[in-house]
Parts: structure tokens; sequence; C-alpha cells
């Protein structure tokens, strides 16, 4: 049992591999193969073996399951991203945890949308661009023409836009 577990952990992780792109050793290890829009990939498996039911999984909760141990059937343990990339799927960029501890993760990078940090950020994002002259001009032109870029090239070469 133990043996053929192994075979389906080498198979799963063996087709994962083709699908990532790998820039540097140590760096995020990019899915390259369908994703949920989240940008997480996602892998279909279709061999009903050891409990794992077919259906789609996550890329980096399988690299999880058998690189860091994790009960894929436990939907109480959600794997995290140190390198906040969800397709990376390099094991060493992933850890387990519960849903409370990877809001704690996101509190702790800034990344969620009540963080003072965010709201200041986000703040200063919008007032640099609303003071921004170049910014409000070409929010005053995308209201006037509704394709920007054949209106300009229009109305560069010479035609009455209306």
């Amino acid at each position: 049992m133990k043996l053929t577990y192994r075979i389906l952990e080498k198979k799963i992780t063996a087709k994962i591999i083709k699908k990532v792109v790998v820039e540097e050793l140590g760096e995020c290890w990019e899915w390259q193969g369908a994703s949920l829009k989240e940008g997480y990939g996602c892998f279909v498996i279709t061999d009903d073996m050891f409990g794992i039911p077919k259906k789609n999984y996550t890329t980096h909760r399988l690299m999880a399951m058998i690189h860091l141990g994790l009960n894929i059937l436990d939907k109480k343990q959600v794997v995290c991203h140190e390198c906040d990339n969800p397709p990376c799927v390099n094991p060493d960029h992933l850890f387990t945890g519960t849903h409370e501890d990877n809001m704690q993760d996101s509190k702790n990078k800034g990344r969620t949308s009540h963080s003072d940090e965010t709201k200041i950020k986000i703040s200063k994002t919008v007032k640099e661009k609303y003071n921004d002259p170049s910014y409000i001009f070409e929010k005053r032109l995308q209201r006037k023409f509704k394709n920007v870029e054949k209106d300009m090239e229009k109305f560069l070469n010479g035609a009455v836009v209306q």
C-alpha cells in the first residue's frame, strides 16, 4: 500500500512539474496550466485511489499533500503561500494552517482590505492619480472618446471625431 501511494505521489508530482516554469533555484515554481480566477493552479485527479476522489484540486494543495503531509480531504486545513503568489507550487514556499492562520498571515503582510496599511496605500494611490494632471486628462479623453486608441489615431490623421 505504501509503495503504491508513493507511485501515485510521483505520478501527480511529475504531471504538475510538466506544467511548471522554474526560473531560478529557490524562486517560485509558476504553474502554467489551467487556473482558477484567483490565479491558483487547477489539476484533475482521474484515479479514485486511496480515498482521493476524482475531481479538480488546486495544484498548491496537491503539492502540500505530497511534500508537507497535508490531508487533502481536511477542509479545515488550508495551504498558504509565503511568497503570496497563487500560481506558485514550490513546496518550500508553502505552509499549512487554519483559515485563521491564513487571515493572520494576510494581516501581518498588510494584504487585508481592513488593514490600516492597505487603506493608507489605497488612499495615497487614489490621491496621486487624481492629483496627476495627465491622469485627469486621460480620463476626460476616455469619456469623450469611447475607443481612445482608434479615435486618437483618427484625430491625429485629421479626421473629425464625434
